[in-house]
């Protein structure tokens, strides 16, 4: 395949030029025709805009006659200077460009190696003297960088940007080869970090290839990196060291310590001796919406920008943002992509919502919380307006501030990796959803939705009643199997619609409402319902049996079939609890709240609740937030209890 495309370049080419001489070969140590229609791309655009340009080109070859026959058809008063520190090479390249008839539009300089200083290293680059004197105090519109070889020193190409500096400007495009090679990969980091404002587009070429441009962008907010910490040392230097080395340099770190048993301040932020980082420490553990808010008070910037203390900025993020902010009118919120980390893979790629207030609303209700917190620059004004996050909300904050906003604020999506993310068990896309109280979920999504607003949200539905079925649905895969049941019950009778009618039986069974399925069977002719209706039944009676006999060992098995038929029900919380309870007690503690989610009436869970150590508060908030009333959709709720519960 890859030797398809490059003979599709190279017809490409050479529909475009004539050749006068036969071409050396390409490919090899030579360049490659992916590479060289690359150099067209860039050339003719440049053409477009200027009437001739003027190309330097750091090593000579095959490149150097190909570039010279397009100038020669289309801008015949442009020319090529090109560097080679190889008299043999030098000549070669002469010697084909005489052949070719190119010699008027191309030449060849042979700039032997010679020592530099920058910034306190010694460096090998070409003698600069020949190639100043042809191009006096003209501009360089295209700079080709495949010299040095690799061979003369590390980063070897390095030195071209500092040295010739003053010879390239905002309307200068830098070409580099060999863009695979992690050194020069190195040496882009290099550039980018002196010049700051430079951006790259990679192009996957045989060798691969990095088009480089400097920009002045007139906006330059200062960004106050939050890092919100808590008892981590090892994970927080990484986190710290991250924002330090960003290439923008208009930054503060704040970083606020959430009553750490550890001395953060002595044992990491002294490290540093930065004047950018800003420590404040909490009198004692608050929790994270309290620690986040006190970031946000304290921080100066215009924007904020989220890092996690166990997590990596990529060194380009915030010059990737502050390009956002200067191509893109009114930008609140800009987040990317996450990669994990120590693996080559990505975590999140969640999709841009620029513009598109209505998708993301529905996307927050419809599929979670689909903005990423890491890494994700915020506008700081954007909390005056509309609030600090809720404190209420010690999980899931960062979704429920993302709700409340998603309708009136501009977000936008980088399309970069801009940090690596550690995945633990407190991860909820990673771990299992009986670790984590999903009764935030619930009520995020159902405050959502409200009588001004569920017309935008759910703007390809005609009916409330679809509303209620996608609303539904979305609430059984956070466990809320009551609200999944609630939401257009009375409807789905009326209008006899069978298929949500046994989604509800299903729903009944996973929390344990055998009554309430057994009431709703009559509402269907479904034979595979009802088949495991009776299963179902069957199989807890079973499980009830064994737990009495002390059958952990038989439980398990069955427990095993009854997840096979229906995933996530409340019989496998409850009993995974009272099971694990000796052996594995902050396991049961999870079963046991995952079996109250489940079911908020069941009185079996809460009564193991509070002999799992939990309190009444946290037991009534969970209660709470999935039985009470927070939209327009929910006004008959208490009748619905009443009758059914």
């Amino acid at each position: 395949m890859q030797n398809y495309f490059q003979i599709e370049d190279l017809l490409q080419i050479l529909n475009i030029i004539k050749l006068n001489f036969p071409l050396k070969k390409t490919r090899g140590w030579a360049a490659s025709p992916d590479y060289i229609k690359v150099l067209y791309r860039e050339i003719l655009k440049k053409l477009k805009d200027k009437e001739n340009i003027l190309i330097v080109e750091c090593g000579s070859g095959v490149s150097t006659i190909v570039c010279s026959y397009l100038l020669d058809k289309y801008s015949p008063s442009s020319r090529i200077y090109s560097l080679d520190h190889n008299i043999d090479y030098a000549k070669e390249t002469a010697k084909e460009l005489n052949y070719h008839k190119l010699s008027n539009i191309a030449k060849v300089i042979y700039a032997p190696l010679k020592k530099y200083k920058i910034i306190d290293n010694i460096w090998f680059w070409y003698e600069t003297e020949k190639i100043l004197n042809e191009i006096c105090d003209k501009k360089i519109d295209i700079l080709i960088v495949d010299g040095p070889p690799m061979s003369v020193q590390k980063n070897s190409r390095y030195p071209v940007i500092p040295i010739l500096k003053e010879y390239i400007d905002l309307n200068t495009t830098i070409i580099l080869d060999d863009a695979n090679r992690i050194d020069e990969k190195e040496i882009v980091k290099k550039w980018k970090k002196e010049l700051i404002f430079f951006k790259e587009e990679f192009l996957d070429t045989e060798k691969g290839t990095s088009i480089l441009e400097i920009k002045n962008y007139s906006y330059k907010p200062l960004i106050s990196i939050c890092i919100p910490t808590y008892n981590r040392k090892e994970f927080l230097i990484e986190a710290i060291e991250s924002a330090i080395n960003q290439i923008y340099p208009n930054i503060e770190i704040i970083i606020v310590d959430d009553g750490s048993e550890i001395d953060i301040k002595k044992e990491v932020i002294e490290l540093f001796n930065n004047k950018k980082i800003r420590y404040y420490k909490n009198d004692e553990n608050m929790g994270r919406p309290y620690t986040r808010n006190r970031c946000v008070k304290e921080a100066k910037g215009e924007y904020i920008l989220w890092l996690d203390d166990d997590d990596k900025l990529d060194f380009e993020t915030i010059s990737y943002y502050i390009e956002i902010l200067n191509n893109y009118e009114k930008v609140d919120v800009i987040y990317g992509k996450l990669q994990v980390l120590d693996e080559n893979r990505l975590f999140i790629d969640p999709i841009d919502f620029y513009k598109n207030s209505a998708q993301l609303a529905n996307s927050l209700i419809t599929q979670g919380c689909v903005i990423p917190n890491p890494a994700t620059l915020v506008k700081k004004d954007i909390y005056e307006k509309f609030g600090l996050y809720d404190e209420m909300f010690y999980r899931a904050q960062d979704y429920e501030f993302w709700s409340r906003i998603a309708l009136d604020c501009n977000f936008k999506k980088c399309d970069k990796i801009v940090a690596k993310y550690r995945i633990h068990d407190n991860n909820i896309s990673t771990g299992k959803i009986y670790n984590f109280d999903t009764s935030f979920e619930s009520v995020i999504k159902r405050k959502l939705l409200q009588k001004n607003n569920y017309k935008k949200i759910f703007y390809y539905l005609d009916s409330v009643y679809d509303i209620k079925k996608e609303l539904s649905f979305s609430l059984m895969r956070d466990l809320d199997m009551f609200n999944a049941i609630y939401y257009c019950f009375d409807e789905a009778i009326s209008k006899k619609d069978e298929e949500e009618i046994s989604k509800k039986i299903i729903y009944s069974l996973k929390m344990n409402k055998i009554d309430l399925a057994n009431y709703l069977i009559d509402f269907v002719d479904d034979k595979n319902i009802k088949d495991i209706v009776d299963k179902y039944q069957k199989i807890v009676k079973k499980i009830e049996k064994l737990y009495k006999r002390e059958k952990n060992k038989e439980i398990s098995e069955y427990l095993n079939i009854l997840t096979t038929l229906l995933n996530d029900n409340w019989i496998s919380f409850y009993i995974n609890s009272l099971i694990n309870r000796e052996k594995n007690q902050k396991l049961s503690k999870k079963y046991a709240r995952a079996s109250l989610i489940m079911n908020p009436f069941s009185e079996e869970s809460e009564n193991l609740m509070i002999n799992l150590g939990y309190k009444n508060q946290e037991i009534k908030n969970i209660k709470n937030r999935l039985i009470e009333n927070v939209n327009f959709l929910e006004e008959n709720k208490k009748d619905f209890i009443k009758k059914f519960f």
